[in-house]
Protein backbone atom coordinates (compact mmCIF):
# COMPACT_ATOMS: atom_id res chain seq x y z
CA UNK A 1 0.00 0.00 0.00
CA UNK A 2 2.56 2.26 0.73
CA UNK A 3 4.81 1.37 -2.44
CA UNK A 4 1.59 1.95 -4.32
CA UNK A 5 0.47 5.55 -2.46
CA UNK A 6 4.36 6.89 -3.07
CA UNK A 7 4.86 5.48 -6.64
CA UNK A 8 1.24 7.38 -7.44
CA UNK A 9 2.86 10.56 -5.42
CA UNK A 10 6.41 10.63 -7.25
CA UNK A 11 4.59 10.69 -10.46
CA UNK A 12 0.83 11.05 -11.11
CA UNK A 13 1.06 10.48 -14.58
CA UNK A 14 1.98 6.72 -13.99
CA UNK A 15 -1.04 4.28 -14.04
CA UNK A 16 -0.81 2.07 -10.02
CA UNK A 17 -2.25 -0.82 -9.50
CA UNK A 18 -2.37 -2.62 -6.34
CA UNK A 19 -3.21 -6.65 -6.95
CA UNK A 20 -4.56 -7.93 -3.60
CA UNK A 21 -5.29 -11.74 -3.05
CA UNK A 22 -7.95 -11.40 0.00
CA UNK A 23 -10.91 -9.86 0.62
CA UNK A 24 -9.79 -6.70 1.71
CA UNK A 25 -6.18 -4.94 2.00
CA UNK A 26 -3.86 -4.78 5.12
CA UNK A 27 -5.24 -7.68 7.01
CA UNK A 28 -1.88 -8.53 8.85
CA UNK A 29 -1.84 -4.75 9.84
CA UNK A 30 -5.39 -4.86 11.49
CA UNK A 31 -3.89 -7.87 13.71
CA UNK A 32 -0.87 -6.31 14.44
CA UNK A 33 -0.07 -5.54 18.20
CA UNK A 34 -3.46 -7.80 19.46
CA UNK A 35 -5.27 -5.00 17.22
CA UNK A 36 -3.15 -1.83 18.36
CA UNK A 37 -0.60 -2.04 15.91
CA UNK A 38 2.99 -1.47 16.70
CA UNK A 39 3.42 0.33 13.74
CA UNK A 40 7.97 1.38 14.18
CA UNK A 41 9.91 1.42 16.83
CA UNK A 42 11.80 4.56 17.66
CA UNK A 43 14.82 2.31 19.67
CA UNK A 44 18.32 0.76 18.01
CA UNK A 45 17.31 -1.48 14.82
CA UNK A 46 16.74 -5.35 15.94
CA UNK A 47 17.12 -7.07 12.76
CA UNK A 48 18.69 -10.78 11.49
CA UNK A 49 19.09 -12.63 8.61
CA UNK A 50 20.60 -9.61 5.59
CA UNK A 51 21.26 -7.44 8.55
CA UNK A 52 23.88 -4.91 6.82
CA UNK A 53 21.12 -4.67 4.19
CA UNK A 54 18.44 -4.07 6.41
CA UNK A 55 20.66 -0.95 8.05
CA UNK A 56 20.91 0.82 4.53
CA UNK A 57 17.37 0.49 3.60
CA UNK A 58 16.55 1.85 7.00
CA UNK A 59 19.14 4.25 6.77
CA UNK A 60 20.28 6.46 10.47
CA UNK A 61 16.37 7.33 11.31
CA UNK A 62 13.66 5.26 9.86
CA UNK A 63 11.43 6.25 12.64
CA UNK A 64 11.54 9.93 12.34
CA UNK A 65 10.77 9.54 8.21
CA UNK A 66 8.19 7.44 8.58
CA UNK A 67 6.64 9.11 11.51
CA UNK A 68 6.62 12.41 9.29
CA UNK A 69 5.40 10.08 6.26
CA UNK A 70 2.33 8.80 8.50
CA UNK A 71 1.80 12.21 10.11
CA UNK A 72 1.20 13.75 6.37
CA UNK A 73 -1.20 10.79 5.98
CA UNK A 74 -3.37 12.15 8.91
CA UNK A 75 -1.95 9.50 11.33
CA UNK A 76 -0.55 10.71 15.20
CA UNK A 77 1.97 8.57 16.75
CA UNK A 78 2.30 7.99 20.09
CA UNK A 79 5.89 5.83 22.28
CA UNK A 80 5.26 3.31 24.63
CA UNK A 81 7.47 1.07 26.83
CA UNK A 82 10.51 -0.29 24.87
CA UNK A 83 10.47 2.28 22.15
CA UNK A 84 7.47 1.17 20.28
CA UNK A 85 5.22 3.45 18.68
CA UNK A 86 1.66 2.85 17.93
CA UNK A 87 -1.10 5.34 16.47
CA UNK A 88 -2.71 7.37 19.02
CA UNK A 89 -6.12 5.78 19.11
CA UNK A 90 -4.17 3.02 19.75
CA UNK A 91 -6.57 0.99 17.32
CA UNK A 92 -5.20 -0.90 13.80
CA UNK A 93 -8.20 0.72 11.65
CA UNK A 94 -6.79 3.85 12.42
CA UNK A 95 -3.94 2.83 10.31
CA UNK A 96 -5.84 1.60 7.60
CA UNK A 97 -7.94 4.29 7.49
CA UNK A 98 -5.42 6.67 6.56
CA UNK A 99 -3.54 4.53 3.94
CA UNK A 100 -6.95 3.61 2.35
CA UNK A 101 -7.99 7.17 1.82
CA UNK A 102 -4.43 8.09 0.59
CA UNK A 103 -5.23 5.36 -2.35
CA UNK A 104 -8.62 6.67 -2.89
CA UNK A 105 -7.42 10.03 -3.14
CA UNK A 106 -4.59 9.36 -5.37
CA UNK A 107 -7.44 6.57 -7.54
CA UNK A 108 -4.95 3.86 -6.88
CA UNK A 109 -6.37 1.53 -9.01
CA UNK A 110 -7.14 -2.10 -6.71
CA UNK A 111 -8.33 -5.48 -7.31
CA UNK A 112 -9.17 -7.66 -4.64
CA UNK A 113 -9.62 -11.37 -4.42
CA UNK A 114 -7.20 -11.71 -7.02
CA UNK A 115 -4.16 -13.78 -6.25
CA UNK A 116 -1.32 -13.70 -8.60
CA UNK A 117 -0.62 -17.49 -10.22
CA UNK A 118 1.75 -16.65 -12.41
CA UNK A 119 4.66 -13.69 -13.46
CA UNK A 120 6.17 -13.93 -17.30
CA UNK A 121 8.70 -11.26 -18.21
CA UNK A 122 9.25 -10.64 -22.25
CA UNK A 123 11.77 -8.26 -22.83
CA UNK A 124 11.48 -5.15 -20.56
CA UNK A 125 7.64 -6.18 -19.87
CA UNK A 126 6.13 -8.06 -17.33
CA UNK A 127 2.67 -10.17 -17.33
CA UNK A 128 0.98 -10.69 -14.63
CA UNK A 129 -1.68 -13.08 -14.28
CA UNK A 130 -4.55 -13.91 -12.20
CA UNK A 131 -7.49 -16.53 -12.46
CA UNK A 132 -9.93 -13.53 -13.91
CA UNK A 133 -7.34 -11.19 -15.87
CA UNK A 134 -3.76 -10.25 -17.13
CA UNK A 135 -1.80 -7.41 -16.39
CA UNK A 136 1.04 -5.87 -18.54
CA UNK A 137 3.43 -3.13 -16.58
CA UNK A 138 7.42 -1.91 -16.82
CA UNK A 139 8.13 -2.29 -13.32
CA UNK A 140 6.63 -4.57 -10.64
CA UNK A 141 6.90 -4.44 -6.89
CA UNK A 142 6.23 -8.11 -5.01
CA UNK A 143 5.36 -7.54 -1.52
CA UNK A 144 4.01 -10.52 -0.85
CA UNK A 145 5.36 -10.85 2.47
CA UNK A 146 6.84 -14.01 3.82
CA UNK A 147 4.98 -17.58 4.89
CA UNK A 148 4.00 -16.90 8.65
CA UNK A 149 0.43 -16.26 9.26
CA UNK A 150 -0.78 -17.94 6.03
CA UNK A 151 -4.60 -16.72 6.60
CA UNK A 152 -4.20 -13.07 6.75
CA UNK A 153 -2.45 -13.14 3.08
CA UNK A 154 1.27 -14.41 2.77
CA UNK A 155 1.96 -18.03 2.17
CA UNK A 156 4.98 -18.17 0.29
CA UNK A 157 2.79 -19.00 -2.99
CA UNK A 158 4.60 -16.88 -4.94
CA UNK A 159 8.44 -18.14 -4.02
CA UNK A 160 8.34 -20.38 -6.72
CA UNK A 161 7.24 -17.48 -9.19
CA UNK A 162 9.76 -14.93 -7.93
CA UNK A 163 12.73 -17.94 -8.23
CA UNK A 164 11.41 -18.35 -12.09
CA UNK A 165 11.95 -14.47 -12.40
CA UNK A 166 15.73 -15.36 -11.63
CA UNK A 167 15.90 -14.66 -7.63
CA UNK A 168 17.34 -16.82 -4.70
CA UNK A 169 15.81 -18.05 -1.88
CA UNK A 170 17.38 -18.63 1.53
CA UNK A 171 14.81 -21.33 3.73
CA UNK A 172 12.29 -20.28 5.97
CA UNK A 173 11.37 -21.05 9.22
CA UNK A 174 8.99 -19.69 11.66
CA UNK A 175 10.05 -16.78 13.91
CA UNK A 176 8.21 -15.04 16.58
CA UNK A 177 6.74 -18.25 17.56
CA UNK A 178 4.86 -20.30 20.59
CA UNK A 179 7.13 -23.44 21.45
CA UNK A 180 6.02 -26.66 21.71
CA UNK A 181 8.04 -28.47 24.81
CA UNK A 182 7.21 -31.05 27.31
CA UNK A 183 4.05 -29.74 29.69
CA UNK A 184 4.61 -32.46 32.74
CA UNK A 185 6.23 -30.32 34.51
CA UNK A 186 4.04 -27.20 33.61
CA UNK A 187 0.48 -28.74 33.82
CA UNK A 188 -2.38 -27.04 35.31
CA UNK A 189 -0.49 -23.68 34.33
CA UNK A 190 -1.95 -23.21 30.98
CA UNK A 191 -2.94 -19.12 31.03
CA UNK A 192 -0.69 -18.23 33.76
CA UNK A 193 1.93 -14.59 32.50
CA UNK A 194 5.14 -14.51 34.23
CA UNK A 195 8.16 -11.89 33.58
CA UNK A 196 11.03 -14.33 33.14
CA UNK A 197 14.21 -14.32 31.50
CA UNK A 198 15.05 -17.36 28.92
CA UNK A 199 17.75 -18.96 27.60
CA UNK A 200 17.96 -21.89 25.04
CA UNK A 201 20.59 -23.97 25.15
CA UNK A 202 22.73 -21.62 27.16
CA UNK A 203 23.53 -19.59 23.93
CA UNK A 204 20.32 -17.26 22.97
CA UNK A 205 18.60 -15.45 25.23
CA UNK A 206 15.70 -12.86 25.71
CA UNK A 207 13.34 -11.28 28.79
CA UNK A 208 9.97 -10.54 29.08
CA UNK A 209 6.37 -11.77 29.44
CA UNK A 210 6.30 -15.52 29.04
CA UNK A 211 2.87 -17.42 28.98
CA UNK A 212 2.18 -21.03 29.91
CA UNK A 213 0.00 -22.95 27.91
CA UNK A 214 -1.90 -26.34 27.01
CA UNK A 215 1.14 -27.79 24.42
CA UNK A 216 3.84 -25.27 26.26
CA UNK A 217 5.00 -21.32 26.23
CA UNK A 218 4.18 -18.54 24.60
CA UNK A 219 4.71 -14.88 25.32
CA UNK A 220 7.29 -12.17 23.52
CA UNK A 221 10.13 -13.70 25.52
CA UNK A 222 9.50 -17.61 24.44
CA UNK A 223 8.62 -16.25 21.23
CA UNK A 224 11.18 -14.35 20.23
CA UNK A 225 13.89 -17.79 20.33
CA UNK A 226 11.74 -19.61 18.33
CA UNK A 227 14.35 -18.67 15.09
CA UNK A 228 17.19 -20.68 16.91
CA UNK A 229 14.52 -23.75 17.99
CA UNK A 230 14.90 -27.60 17.18
CA UNK A 231 13.81 -30.37 18.23
CA UNK A 232 15.95 -31.49 21.58
CA UNK A 233 16.63 -28.06 22.20
CA UNK A 234 16.16 -27.34 26.24
CA UNK A 235 14.45 -23.83 27.60
CA UNK A 236 15.55 -22.66 30.83
CA UNK A 237 13.32 -20.11 32.81
CA UNK A 238 14.86 -17.68 35.16
CA UNK A 239 11.55 -16.79 37.54
CA UNK A 240 13.20 -14.28 39.81
CA UNK A 241 11.54 -11.68 37.53
CA UNK A 242 8.23 -13.44 38.21
CA UNK A 243 8.85 -12.59 41.75
CA UNK A 244 10.84 -9.02 41.39
CA UNK A 245 13.94 -10.50 42.73
CA UNK A 246 15.84 -10.30 39.10
CA UNK A 247 18.73 -9.04 40.87
CA UNK A 248 19.22 -10.80 43.46
CA UNK A 249 21.34 -13.86 43.76
CA UNK A 250 20.53 -17.58 45.01
CA UNK A 251 21.66 -16.89 48.42
CA UNK A 252 18.39 -14.14 48.79
CA UNK A 253 16.31 -17.21 47.10
CA UNK A 254 17.51 -19.14 50.09
CA UNK A 255 17.25 -16.38 52.76
CA UNK A 256 13.47 -15.79 52.38
CA UNK A 257 12.33 -19.55 51.31
CA UNK A 258 13.85 -20.61 55.04
CA UNK A 259 12.60 -17.56 56.77
CA UNK A 260 8.99 -18.94 55.57
CA UNK A 261 10.06 -22.51 56.99
CA UNK A 262 11.07 -20.32 60.44
CA UNK A 263 7.97 -18.43 60.33
CA UNK A 264 5.58 -20.74 59.49
CA UNK A 265 6.93 -24.03 60.03
CA UNK A 266 2.89 -25.46 60.38
CA UNK A 267 1.75 -24.44 57.46
CA UNK A 268 1.48 -26.59 54.14
CA UNK A 269 3.43 -26.31 51.13
CA UNK A 270 1.20 -23.24 49.88
CA UNK A 271 2.82 -20.76 52.22
CA UNK A 272 6.14 -21.36 51.26
CA UNK A 273 5.25 -19.12 47.90
CA UNK A 274 2.45 -16.83 49.48
CA UNK A 275 3.37 -13.05 47.91
CA UNK A 276 6.39 -14.67 45.57
CA UNK A 277 4.33 -16.99 42.81
CA UNK A 278 0.97 -17.91 42.41
CA UNK A 279 -0.21 -20.71 44.34
CA UNK A 280 -0.45 -23.39 40.72
CA UNK A 281 3.33 -21.96 39.62
CA UNK A 282 4.49 -22.80 43.43
CA UNK A 283 3.29 -25.79 43.25
CA UNK A 284 5.09 -26.55 39.55
CA UNK A 285 8.51 -25.39 40.79
CA UNK A 286 7.85 -27.49 44.26
CA UNK A 287 7.55 -30.59 42.29
CA UNK A 288 10.18 -30.01 39.06
CA UNK A 289 12.47 -29.39 42.22
CA UNK A 290 12.32 -32.90 43.25
CA UNK A 291 10.24 -32.92 46.43
CA UNK A 292 7.36 -35.39 45.26
CA UNK A 293 6.34 -35.52 49.41
CA UNK A 294 2.49 -34.44 50.03
CA UNK A 295 0.71 -33.40 52.38
CA UNK A 296 3.61 -32.14 54.26
CA UNK A 297 3.99 -28.95 56.72
CA UNK A 298 7.17 -26.49 56.09
CA UNK A 299 9.12 -27.44 59.04
CA UNK A 300 9.37 -31.12 57.07
CA UNK A 301 11.52 -29.51 54.37
CA UNK A 302 15.58 -29.86 55.08
CA UNK A 303 18.29 -27.32 54.39
CA UNK A 304 19.50 -29.39 51.05
CA UNK A 305 15.65 -29.07 49.79
CA UNK A 306 15.60 -25.14 50.01
CA UNK A 307 18.44 -24.98 48.05
CA UNK A 308 17.22 -27.13 45.09
CA UNK A 309 14.16 -24.79 45.17
CA UNK A 310 16.13 -21.80 44.87
CA UNK A 311 18.21 -23.59 41.53
CA UNK A 312 14.72 -24.60 40.55
CA UNK A 313 13.75 -20.95 40.11
CA UNK A 314 16.27 -19.53 38.72
CA UNK A 315 16.50 -22.38 35.74
CA UNK A 316 13.15 -24.19 34.87
CA UNK A 317 14.02 -26.63 32.74
CA UNK A 318 11.82 -27.83 29.72
CA UNK A 319 12.61 -29.81 26.99
CA UNK A 320 11.64 -28.53 23.57
CA UNK A 321 9.42 -30.17 20.79
CA UNK A 322 9.55 -27.79 18.03
CA UNK A 323 7.47 -24.40 17.35
CA UNK A 324 3.35 -23.85 16.52
CA UNK A 325 4.44 -23.57 13.48
CA UNK A 326 3.75 -21.17 10.22
CA UNK A 327 0.11 -20.30 10.88
CA UNK A 328 0.89 -19.19 14.61
CA UNK A 329 3.98 -17.46 13.92
CA UNK A 330 3.97 -13.23 13.22
CA UNK A 331 6.74 -13.62 11.03
CA UNK A 332 9.53 -16.15 9.06
CA UNK A 333 12.87 -15.91 8.86
CA UNK A 334 14.72 -16.36 4.97
CA UNK A 335 13.37 -14.90 1.74
CA UNK A 336 14.99 -13.68 -1.44
CA UNK A 337 18.83 -12.93 -0.67
CA UNK A 338 19.56 -9.15 -0.08
CA UNK A 339 22.46 -9.53 -2.48
CA UNK A 340 20.36 -9.35 -5.51
CA UNK A 341 18.88 -5.72 -4.62
CA UNK A 342 19.82 -2.13 -4.48
CA UNK A 343 19.59 -0.73 -0.61
CA UNK A 344 18.72 2.75 -2.10
CA UNK A 345 15.37 1.56 -4.82
CA UNK A 346 14.86 -2.29 -3.77
CA UNK A 347 15.40 -3.32 -7.29
CA UNK A 348 16.21 -6.64 -8.15
CA UNK A 349 19.14 -8.02 -10.55
CA UNK A 350 15.91 -8.77 -12.82
CA UNK A 351 15.63 -4.98 -14.36
CA UNK A 352 12.23 -3.70 -12.98
CA UNK A 353 11.17 -6.66 -10.47
CA UNK A 354 11.14 -4.70 -7.07
CA UNK A 355 10.72 -6.75 -3.29
CA UNK A 356 9.84 -5.04 -0.57
CA UNK A 357 8.98 -6.29 3.64
CA UNK A 358 9.16 -9.67 4.71
CA UNK A 359 9.42 -11.45 1.35
CA UNK A 360 13.22 -10.85 1.55
CA UNK A 361 15.47 -12.33 3.95
CA UNK A 362 15.57 -9.75 6.52
CA UNK A 363 13.45 -9.94 9.47
CA UNK A 364 12.80 -8.17 13.06
CA UNK A 365 12.18 -8.58 16.78
CA UNK A 366 8.49 -8.18 18.34
CA UNK A 367 8.31 -4.65 18.49
CA UNK A 368 7.46 -3.13 14.83
CA UNK A 369 10.69 -3.76 13.68
CA UNK A 370 8.88 -5.81 10.71
CA UNK A 371 6.36 -3.00 9.58
CA UNK A 372 8.76 -0.49 10.13
CA UNK A 373 11.08 -2.52 7.13
CA UNK A 374 8.29 -2.98 5.08
CA UNK A 375 7.12 0.64 4.87
CA UNK A 376 10.64 2.12 4.19
CA UNK A 377 11.25 -0.34 1.73
CA UNK A 378 8.07 0.15 0.47
CA UNK A 379 8.61 3.60 0.11
CA UNK A 380 11.60 3.19 -1.43
CA UNK A 381 10.77 0.72 -4.26
CA UNK A 382 7.76 3.02 -4.94
CA UNK A 383 9.81 6.12 -5.70
CA UNK A 384 12.01 4.55 -8.04
CA UNK A 385 10.11 2.82 -9.99
CA UNK A 386 7.86 5.86 -10.78
CA UNK A 387 10.69 7.61 -11.66
CA UNK A 388 11.25 6.69 -15.43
Amino acid sequence: MLAAIAAKQQNPKKSVLIIEALSKLGKKILVSGNGRCNILNAGAYQYFGDVAFAHQVLGEDAYQELKQVFQMLGLQIVIESEDRAYPASFQAETVMDVLLLQIKRLQIDLRLNSPVLDIVKNNKEFQVHTKEESFACTKLIAAVGGIASPKHGSNGSLYPVLQRLGLKFHPSKPALCPLLTDTRDIHGLSGIRVRARVSLDSRYCSSGEVLFTDYGISGIAAMQLARYCTSGSVIHLDLRPACGLAEQGKDVLVSILSKRIKDYPMEDIPALFSGLFCAKLGKAIFLKSGLTKKNITLMAIRRQDVAHLADTIIRFELSVKGTKGYDFAQVSTGGALCDQFQPATMESSTPGLYCTGEVLNVDGDCGGYNLMFAFKSGLLAGRHAAED
